[in-house]
């Protein structure tokens, strides 16, 4: 398997962080913007291209998994009906790989690789990009998970969860749109070469939701893959949240970076993910 050294974004080992959890507070920009307590570094690492050793990685051992399934979907992306298409089509995608009682996509998500003050609109819209994550993180830590399936469940569905009779999963679809990835790749590491020390719990706070992620320390033991001129045929599922002790895979780190292997002449990365719950009966059910 060939390999590079890729420079991705790790968050700073802050002394700073022994007293004072680590946080980002997003306000708009004529109340002083993004505030926050945290320091990323770029750090080179070794990053494995899995193009022809794809049938090698699932979901449930090492968290992620790229699948070839073509998009039907032909309306304009910055559009509703794109945004609605998209979802469902993907939906259909998780529930033929992941059985499930119940399935829920709540999140539908255009990126593009542009700094942020070149994204125009409301990022709270569906049909605004917001721009690539170019630090390595975890989309949910467990309290931030259970916060976030809480949010979107009925009273009664929610007390089932908090009794235990139902395992949780979160994961995400993600794919390129328009051509292969030859900007701003995607790569994600193995769940199995990562330590819960690598792991740090920040909060994320906006005017309407407060989340909580992990970003990540670098770690010699990770291992990244990625893979190389990802088309928009081809879907990467990783998996952000699994309420199963018993389970192996339960989290899946990942960032984009510059893939040094490619021209930096290339088209702009623009991508679309949907992200997901699925549930699947324990005992009583919805």
């Amino acid at each position: 398997m060939e390999s590079c050294q890729a420079s991705m974004k790790f968050i700073v080992d802050d002394p700073l962080h022994e007293s004072e959890k680590p946080y980002l507070l997003y306000r708009p920009e004529n109340e002083g913007g993004v505030r926050t307590n945290i320091l990323f570094y770029y750090q080179d690492v070794p990053a494995r291209n899995a193009r022809g050793f794809e049938g090698q990685f699932s979901l449930a051992k090492h968290g992620f998994q790229w699948m070839s399934r073509p998009s039907s979907v032909r309306a304009l992306p910055t559009t509703e009906q794109y945004i609605h298409d998209m979802l469902a089509e993907s939906m259909k995608i998780i529930e033929k790989e992941l059985p499930a009682d119940k399935v829920i996509g709540y999140d539908c998500r255009l990126r593009r690789n542009v700094s942020a003050s070149q994204i125009l609109g409301d990022c709270r819209n569906r049909t605004t990009p917001v721009t690539s994550a170019l630090e390595a993180h975890v989309d949910q830590t467990p309290d931030g998970a259970w916060r976030r399936v809480m949010r979107h469940l009925r009273d009664d569905e929610a007390e089932l969860m908090a009794a235990g009779s139902w395992r949780v999963r979160i994961v995400n679809l993600w794919r390129p749109l328009y051509h292969p990835v030859v900007d701003s790749a995607l790569a994600v590491c193995d769940f199995n070469t990562v330590s819960p020390s690598d792991l740090v719990a920040t909060d994320h706070v906006n005017s309407d939701y407060h989340s909580e992620i992990y970003y990540m320390k670098y770690n010699r033991e990770q291992q990244w893959y990625w893979l190389r001129e990802q088309t928009p045929d081809e879907v990467l599922m990783f998996i952000t949240f699994d309420s199963d002790s018993g389970s192996d895979a339960k989290y899946c780190p990942h960032v984009a970076f510059q893939d040094p292997t490619t021209t930096n002449n290339g088209p702009i990365r623009e991508s679309i993910e949907v992200r997901a719950m699925i549930f699947n009966e324990s005992n009583d059910g919805f």
